[in-house]
């Protein structure tokens, strides 16, 4: 018979248990038993009661009971093993860091049940205060509880009645932070610097982030298979990706999709240039030139460069030549403001830049656009002003 049993905490609060007797697991043959943990002895009062009645008429069962002390960290492991056999390596473990550093610290000890609205409000709120993607962190965190609705441990969703306020762009996975990408003046000045950068592997670097628009990940996944000279294009099908059990290892581009873009002959002539050191540079090394599965980007050993090493080239580059800092990807998104400041349509962008929806393309022409206005007041009481 189950019965309350009162107990203290290590901070001398009290609470109440109740130790309950589930029956005999149909699938394992195995007797099941259950604590259920109260703040106070009305709680746990009425639970007992609410056992003993379902007893009493045969309706207690082993999922329906423990679904009552089922946290959120507990949904979340049942989840995690279903998810991880869906997604690439590198998403399970962006996602894996996501829980543990953000979500879970704030909800994890919860009971899936209890968790209210409110409570959800002042984790986003607390998220917002830190995080620029405190939106992404909600979203992920509402999907483990659309998992639990669906397996029926809550009723309702909590987080998507959380209050956000009002966005002019919507979050993708092409984020417009509002500094992060060059003027076309300022572009013109950058490319002018790089003519004096003897260092042609990150000169090739930046030039193809720049002029041709990669993802970081696809640049430094690029073999010279993909470098078609002739017709100044390079095909884009694949990206450099980490996970905890491979490594570094070469997968799919974040969209999935292959793309093939044209360069200018001054980008083209410039990896011309770069074929011709690597092919030097390893015989120095005593490393086999792979011929066309060659890296376009190789190490001293001739492996993958560490992602974040592109990261510090342009760093020191942009401080040594007193250019705003902005980041690789900002090289990225200053081609395409660039492509729309040239008059290109959105759909040629679109599939220049391999963006999966057209939105991504649009929330950055939108930016660009507000940036366009801001300036407007400016650029009128100039043209005013001229004879």
């Amino acid at each position: 018979m189950a019965k309350i049993e009162k107990y203290t905490l290590k901070s001398g609060e009290t609470r109440y248990k109740v130790k309950v007797y589930l029956g005999v697991d149909p699938k394992t043959g195995v007797e099941k038993r259950t604590t259920l943990r109260f703040k106070t002895h009305k709680e746990a009062k009425e639970a007992l009661a609410n056992i003993t009645f379902k007893r009493s008429k045969g309706m207690l069962n082993l999922e329906e009971s423990t679904n009552d002390s089922l946290t959120f960290n507990d949904v979340y492991q049942k989840w995690l093993h279903i998810y991880e056999g869906t997604v690439q390596e590198t998403t399970y473990d962006k996602t894996v860091i996501i829980f543990t550093k953000h979500i879970l610290p704030k909800l994890g000890k919860f009971k899936i049940e209890k968790i209210t609205v409110d409570d959800c409000q002042l984790s986003v709120n607390q998220w917002r205060k830190t995080l620029k993607r405190y939106r992404m962190i909600k979203n992920y965190a509402s999907k483990l509880f659309d998992f639990a609705q669906m397996r029926g441990y809550i009723e309702k969703n909590p987080m998507k009645l959380v209050f956000l306020p009002p966005t002019r762009m919507l979050e993708t996975d092409e984020e417009v932070e509002s500094d992060n990408f060059y003027s076309k003046q300022e572009y013109k000045y950058f490319e002018a610097c790089l003519e004096s950068l003897a260092d042609l592997k990150k000169k090739t670097f930046f030039m193809i982030l720049g002029n041709a628009g990669l993802r970081r990940s696809e640049a430094l996944a690029l073999t010279w298979k993909d470098i078609d000279f002739s017709n100044q294009t390079i095909l884009v099908n694949k990206a450099l990706k980490y996970g905890r059990k491979n490594g570094l290892y070469k997968g799919p581009t974040k969209t999935y999709n292959s793309r093939t873009i044209s360069v200018n002959k001054k980008t083209i002539d410039v990896i011309v240039q770069w074929k011709h050191i690597q092919e030097e540079q390893l015989k120095l090394l005593n490393h086999k030139h792979q011929g066309q599965k060659q890296l376009l980007f190789n190490n001293t050993n001739n492996g993958y460069i560490n992602p974040n090493q592109p990261s510090r080239w342009l760093k020191d580059f942009l401080l040594k030549n007193n250019l705003r800092l902005i980041s690789n990807h900002g090289l990225r998104h200053t081609h395409c403001t660039l492509l729309f400041q040239a008059g290109i349509d959105l759909k040629t962008i679109q599939q220049r830049l391999g963006h999966n929806d057209i939105q991504t393309t649009l929330n950055i022409y939108t930016h660009f656009s507000q940036q366009n206005a801001q300036a407007a007041p400016d650029k009128l009481d100039s043209f005013l002003e001229e004879d």
